[in-house]
């Protein structure tokens, strides 16, 4: 089939693909061009647990820029003094304690004294895989380059064409391999098929991540849509 526009391409191919949803474990959320600092894949597919999200006892409705960065550097460590974290966020003093009440109240910390610490990310962290696709009708070297692009975030950050002949799909495979994402081929017709998956699987710790995961907590919260869903 030819589409006249990528656009065209994106839609149909999530709206023909339910069952990539469908066969996943856990609560699924489809998004469309997510603005990530660095880019903007062009689907995103954001699993995530939603009986993590409703055990959580938050008393507050969002997480700040500096609330991202500070959970982040905490998830991935022990018991940290209130100063060894204000240095690493290079705040003062009355914004750091704003910063700690602020973590308290969404139920994402601990404190004890003057130490701090996260909790187990099993109980706080919902979001299980984020899947992006950066889809092109031909230009491959730049959907490479975009998806590779996402590494920073996800691991699993694939290349979507339309089905190419033997040659070109074997020459931009080998490249897809090499730079660690990996590529799905669909057709209206054909369906959709990947022929090689990234070199990874999952998310990586990360202020982003974090932002996601409070955005599905403020759906969840408030009964809203957060991102533009498709």
């Amino acid at each position: 089939m030819l589409w006249d526009s990528e656009a065209h391409f994106v839609d149909e191919f999530i709206h023909s693909n339910e069952k990539i949803v469908s066969s996943l474990s856990y609560d699924s959320l489809v998004v469309k061009e997510l603005k990530t600092g660095y880019g903007r894949p062009d689907i995103a597919l954001i699993q995530y647990d939603r009986q993590i999200l409703c055990s959580r006892n938050s008393t507050k409705d969002s997480i700040s820029q500096i609330g991202c960065y500070a959970i982040s550097y905490l998830a991935s460590r022990r018991w940290v003094s209130v100063e060894k974290l204000g240095d690493f966020l290079r705040i003062n003093n009355r914004k750091l304690f704003t910063i700690i009440e602020e973590l308290i109240s969404l139920d994402l910390i601990s404190q004890r004294n003057h130490l701090v610490k996260a909790r187990p990310k099993s109980e706080i962290m919902a979001v299980k895989r984020i899947l992006t696709f950066e889809a092109k009708l031909q230009n491959w070297q730049e959907a490479i380059d975009q998806a590779e692009r996402h590494l920073w975030f996800t691991n699993e950050s694939y290349v979507l064409m339309p089905y190419l002949s033997e040659k070109l799909a074997d020459k931009i495979l080998k490249e897809c391999i090499k730079k660690g994402v990996g590529l799905s081929f669909y057709d209206s017709e054909l369906g959709y098929k990947t022929v090689a998956n990234p070199a990874k699987k999952g998310i990586n710790n990360s202020p982003f991540i974090w932002a996601i995961n409070e955005k599905l907590m403020e759906v969840e919260n408030e009964s809203k849509p957060i991102f533009s869903r498709v």
